[in-house]
């Protein structure tokens, strides 16, 4: 278990890490020519990468709970997820559109974080250590970001020349 949530983790980092950095010039190709509404805002990315990430975060210790056969133990707290993510992100839609329901989401994620706990139970490994790979991950996919949105703009009307960039990007923030 220790080896698989190492690794998950590791290409969480890796994968958001590209999305933050690839993202924003992907939309910009994607949607060249349309102008119904502005696609390309960099909260919207952001928001998407932290739903990713919360719910990618607790998927080693999911796998495990429903692998072992302790579904019906954390059946309400998947409940109380869902309503929680309902309840929030119904009022905000309205305020914010789509910010709003991943704002929503997000709660409702954090929420169900709480599995994180409940996996030590079959597992054994200390939560602690898997805490200490979750701030690593996320520590990663800042020091993978931060350097290169600083220094490199990638602006591009070809999608060709965006792939060149996705390789050079792939490379650092496997590096990292």
């Amino acid at each position: 278990y220790s080896q698989y949530e190492f690794v998950f983790y590791g290409m969480v980092s890796f994968v958001y890490s590209c999305v933050l950095i690839l993202g924003i010039s992907f939309v910009k190709i994607y949607t060249r020519g349309v102008s119904d509404v502005n696609y390309v805002d960099f909260s919207i990315l952001l928001l998407f990468t932290l739903v990713g990430v919360l719910s990618n975060w607790k998927l080693p210790q999911s796998t495990i709970i429903i692998s072992a056969g302790h579904f019906k133990e954390t059946r309400a707290r998947a409940i109380i997820e869902a309503c929680l993510t309902i309840s929030v992100s119904v009022p905000l839609v309205l305020y914010f559109g789509l910010k709003g329901v991943l704002i929503g989401s997000a709660i409702g994620l954090i929420f169900r974080s709480i599995d994180l706990f409940y996996a030590e139970r079959i597992t054994g490994f200390k939560f602690k250590y898997t805490l200490k790979r979750i701030s690593r991950m996320i520590c990663t996919i800042l020091i993978a970001v931060i350097p290169l949105k600083l220094i490199l703009s990638i602006e591009t009307e070809s999608l060709l020349i965006w792939l060149l960039y996705a390789i050079l990007v792939s490379l650092w923030a496997g590096l990292v």
